[in-house]
């Protein structure tokens, strides 16, 4: 089942996103039944002990527990309805909005393809979107043999270790690209939804062979979700005379500080002719 598979993984990364940016401490408005937002939580409550329920049932009861959980996500999803009739703006904050594989599919330019991964204990999915559609493989890597990889590379390129860079490179490619190597071949582009500790990984500096990068093959962005792709073109500026730059800000570790991300602040800033620029000890919360 990859399109459903797919369509869990987003709302999984699209919830924990929602979370971080507004979590569930936003008040309801004084349009809105407290007795409603209560259900509505009461509700979240019973399919999650249902969720673990489901994954300790087997044989016949796993059919019984499945048919109860679809029933209660049904009730939930009328329960949202009715708080987004009254109040838009806690049900943005109570119901996670993800667009399906298909639309996904349709949105990405051609010579682009979407790579979001996922990692359990004992192995990783990582799934491929392009406009022809959805496929998904498995990888046999646990999650801390990856973020000990992962962890492995950073320290490597950290301490400038070319040979282990380039070994540790390798083999991480080998794991993250490769097994979807077949999806990419006519690619150009590549918009990468990382997890976990994949978000700490460089993935342009990986090498294919050599001293041959990723980089010299796609052009990489990287991406909280796959739904966000959907509202990228969303209220560009067009604006394009004024600029706030902030960036190296000063921190109590001096070997901390991101020269180069200060000088590129720079560099951009010179095509605006009304321009902010806050770094070192201006670059503040």
């Amino acid at each position: 089942e990859i399109e459903e598979g797919f369509a869990y993984l987003e709302r999984s990364k699209a919830r924990a996103f929602l979370d971080i940016l507004a979590g569930r401490s936003l008040k309801a408005k004084k349009t809105l039944d407290n007795r409603l937002v209560e259900k509505e939580i009461e509700s979240q409550q019973k399919i999650e002990e249902l969720l673990r329920s489901l994954n300790a049932a087997f044989g016949p009861k796993k059919e019984v527990v499945y048919k109860e959980y679809k029933k209660l996500l049904l009730e939930h999803k009328a329960i949202l309805d009715s708080i987004k009739d009254k109040s838009l703006e806690y049900a943005t904050t109570a119901s996670v909005a993800t667009a399906p594989a298909d639309k996904i599919a349709a949105r990405i330019e051609e010579g682009a393809v979407l790579v979001s991964y996922f990692v359990s204990e004992k192995r990783m999915l990582i799934w491929t979107v392009r406009r022809e559609g959805v496929k998904a493989v498995s990888v046999d890597i646990s999650s801390s043999s990856l973020a000990g990889l992962v962890r492995e590379y950073r320290n490597a390129i950290t301490k400038k270790q070319t040979a282990d860079i380039l070994s540790l490179g390798r083999q991480l490619y080998d794991l993250l690209i490769a097994p979807v190597k077949e999806e990419l071949s006519k690619a150009k582009k590549l918009l990468i939804v990382p997890t976990g500790m994949l978000h700490y990984l460089p993935f342009s500096a990986l090498n294919v062979s050599g001293e041959h990068f990723l980089i010299h093959d796609f052009t990489v962005s990287i991406l909280p979700n796959a739904s966000s792709i959907y509202y990228l073109d969303k209220e560009v500026t067009e604006d394009l005379t004024r600029i706030l730059a902030v960036g190296n800000p000063r921190l109590q570790d001096p070997g901390l500080s991101l020269k180069f991300a200060e000088e590129e602040i720079k560099a951009i800033c010179k095509n605006f002719s009304k321009k902010e620029v806050l770094t070192g000890s201006q670059a503040l919360e």
